[in-house]
C-alpha cells in the first residue's frame, strides 16, 4: 500500500507527547540569512489544527500573513523612532514623538508581539491612560504615532492589518480645556497691567513699580495672535520699524519647557505659516521701547552677553530665551493685576481670533493673520496675492486696544 505524501508547504500535522495537544508547522522558505523559517498553529483537535493550516496557508498565499511574528511593539517603535522619523521631521519634533513612546506605549505595549496586537489591546490601554487622567488629545497622539509605526511595518510585510488604526478612543478621556477669549475691556486691562511690576525693596519694607520687562512680548502676542513659540522666536531682523511689520518665519522649539533653538513655524502644504503681518501702534510702541531696555542691558553686559540669542527680540536679562514656566508664571501675575483671573498664552492668541471676529472681520482673514491652514469654503470665498502684508489685523486690534 502506498502512503500519499502531503504536498511540500501543505504542513504537517502531529501529536505533542508532552502537552497532548494538536500541533502542526508551515514552510515559510528562508530568510535572507538562509535561515528556515515556520510557523506553527495548535489546537485541541487534528481537525481544528488542520483548519488553522488551511487559512494560514490561505494568508500566506495571498501575501496577507505576517512575515515576522517575534517581533515587539518596544522593538518596532524603538526601529521606526531611529531610522525612519529622522528623515520625515525635525529633531525638536521627534522629542514629542518620544514622549509617547518612551513615557507610554513602550512602558504599555512594549512586550506586546505586533503580529499579535489586538485592537482590544490598543483600545484598552488608551482606556487606562484616560482614566489616569490623560486628555482626549494626548490618547489620540498616542494612537496616531503607535498607528505611523505600524503602518511602516504593515508596508513591508510584517503584520497584516494597522490595529491601532481600528482602535477608537475612550470615552471616559476628558475634553481639553476650551480656549478662554478676553473681552476688549479685559485686553485693555491686561495689558495695562503688564507694562509695570511691583516688588518689594530688599531689606525694608517699602516696595516700588517698574517697568516689567515682558510687556512687549505680551503686547505682540495678544495684538497680532502670534503662537507663543512664533513670539518668542522673532529676531530683530524679523521686526522692520520703518514699515511697520513684523516677519514671522521661525518658531522657538522647546524640550521639557526650556528653550533648544529656532525651527520653521507650521506652514502647512500652503506655507501659511509663514506670513508678514502690520504692527498695530500699541505693538510698535511697545516694540520700539523695549529695543532701548534690551540695548542698555546688552551694553552693561558686555561681552557676557551670549552671542547664540544675540537677535532675539525677546529674552532675559541675562540674554538667554525665557523658560516656558517662567513665562507661564509672568502671565499667571500679570493676569491677577489686571483682576481677570487665569489665562493661558494661547488664550491670548484665542482672544485676539475672537476679537477680530467680534469687530467684523472676516473668517478667511483671520485665518491669514493667525496663520492657520485652511483649505474649506473660507479659503475658497478669499483669496489674496502671494507675499501681501496682511494690514485688517492691525487695524481692527488697534481700534480695540485703544479704546
Amino acid at each position: 500500500m502506498t502512503t500519499k505524501r502531503r504536498p511540500s508547504g501543505d504542513g504537517s500535522i502531529y501529536r505533542n507527547g508532552t502537552t497532548g495537544r494538536w500541533e502542526g508547522v508551515v514552510s515559510l522558505g528562508r530568510n535572507a540569512a538562509g535561515k528556515r523559517v515556520r510557523r506553527k498553529v495548535s489546537g485541541k483537535s487534528r481537525a481544528e489544527v488542520a483548519d488553522k493550516l488551511r487559512k494560514l496557508k490561505t494568508s500566506i498565499d495571498n501575501g496577507t500573513a505576517p512575515s515576522d511574528t517575534t517581533l515587539t511593539v518596544a522593538k518596532l517603535l524603538d526601529t521606526w523612532a531611529t531610522d525612519v522619523l529622522p528623515a520625515k521631521v525635525e529633531a525638536a519634533t521627534i522629542e514629542s514623538y518620544r514622549w509617547a513612546i518612551d513615557r507610554h506605549l513602550i512602558p504599555g505595549l512594549g512586550s506586546r508581539t505586533v503580529a499579535k496586537l489586538t485592537v482590544d489591546d490598543v483600545e484598552k490601554f488608551l482606556k487606562a491612560k484616560a482614566a489616569g487622567g490623560l486628555s482626549r488629545n494626548s490618547c489620540f497622539r498616542l494612537r496616531a504615532v503607535l498607528g505611523s509605526a505600524i503602518k511602516w511595518a504593515e508596508r513591508r510585510g510584517v503584520v497584516a492589518r494597522n490595529v491601532a488604526s481600528l482602535a477608537e478612543l475612550p470615552a471616559e478621556a476628558r475634553r481639553p480645556r476650551e480656549g478662554r477669549a478676553l473681552t476688549a475691556g479685559e485686553a485693555k486691562a491686561l495689558l495695562e497691567a503688564a507694562k509695570t511690576i511691583t516688588r518689594k525693596v530688599p531689606r525694608t519694607d517699602r516696595t516700588e513699580t517698574a517697568p516689567r520687562r515682558t510687556a512687549a512680548l505680551w503686547t505682540l502676542q495678544l495684538a497680532l495672535g502670534l503662537r507663543p513659540g512664533e513670539v518668542c522666536g522673532l529676531t530683530w531682523a524679523d521686526i522692520d520699524f520703518n514699515a511697520e511689520e513684523v516677519h514671522v518665519r521661525r518658531s522657538m522649539k522647546y524640550r521639557n519647557g526650556s528653550p533648544i533653538g529656532l525651527g520653521e513655524v507650521k506652514t502647512g502644504s500652503r506655507g501659511r505659516g509663514r506670513r508678514t503681518l502690520s504692527l498695530p501702534p500699541t505693538a510698535l510702541e511697545a516694540l520700539r521701547a523695549h529695543r532701548s531696555t534690551q540695548a542698555a542691558e546688552r551694553l552693561a553686559m558686555g561681552r557676557y552677553w551670549p552671542d547664540e540669542w544675540s537677535e532675539l527680540v525677546f529674552v532675559t536679562e541675562a540674554g538667554t530665551p525665557y523658560e516656558a514656566s517662567n513665562l507661564r508664571r509672568d502671565l499667571d501675575d500679570i493676569a491677577a493685576a489686571a483682576g481677570i483671573g487665569h489665562i493661558t498664552r494661547y488664550d491670548l492668541r484665542h482672544s485676539a481670533a475672537t476679537l477680530m471676529a467680534e469687530a467684523g472681520m472676516r473668517l478667511e482673514v483671520i485665518a491669514d493673520q493667525l496663520g492657520h491652514e485652511d483649505t474649506t469654503m473660507a479659503r475658497q470665498v478669499y483669496t489674496h496675492a502671494t507675499g501681501r502684508t496682511l494690514t485688517a489685523g492691525a487695524e481692527v486690534m488697534a481700534k480695540i486696544l485703544a479704546g
